[in-house]
């Protein structure tokens, strides 16, 4: 049987992440890794920001407004700006000839779901993330290795690129 947790959840992301990755074209992997730094950044920029708002402005919200949490702001954040980028994703990079493998791109995935994961981990309350981080293997290994995650994409965009340059 099946027993859902935390584990499944981020691993069946890792998967299926890799597997888009493997099938898609690169310009469409490009937009998704893009459209989380920039969906971070926004989280990060405004997550505090938008919190006060809504606390100060609580009327706005109705009943809402005694439910609000800084990790759900910035998580709301995150995911609105992510779509909105993915949906809008019109900065996608032009297709070059040369030499860019379907495994490099499931490489790029699954860095992309581990900077997903890992910015959504960090916008937790600490009791929170320690509670998944313990629940979770898989959990504990994106924040362990969040570093990882934001560094590597590009790091594999770099990559490739040279052994594009090499033909």
């Amino acid at each position: 049987m099946i027993n859902f947790s935390w584990d499944l959840l981020i691993g069946i992301c890792f998967a299926a992440m890799s597997i888009y990755g493997f099938f898609s074209q690169k310009e469409r992997l490009l937009v998704a890794v893009v459209s989380a730094y920039i969906a971070l950044a926004v989280a990060n920029a405004w997550g505090d920001g938008v919190y006060r708002f809504f606390l100060e402005k609580g009327d706005l919200l109705g009943s809402w407004s005694h439910h609000i949490s800084f990790f759900g702001v910035t998580a709301a954040l995150f995911g609105l700006f992510f779509i909105l980028m993915i949906l809008r994703g019109g900065f996608a990079v032009e297709e070059r000839a040369g030499f860019y493998t379907p495994f490099l791109d499931a490489v790029l995935g699954f860095l992309t779901v581990g900077l997903i994961f890992s910015s959504v981990f960090s916008f937790m309350p600490d009791d929170a993330r320690l509670s998944l981080i313990y629940l979770s293997r898989v959990g504990a290994f994106v924040w362990q290795y969040r570093t990882l995650w934001v560094v590597g994409p590009p790091l594999v965009l770099v990559f490739a690129s040279f052994l594009r340059g090499r033909r």
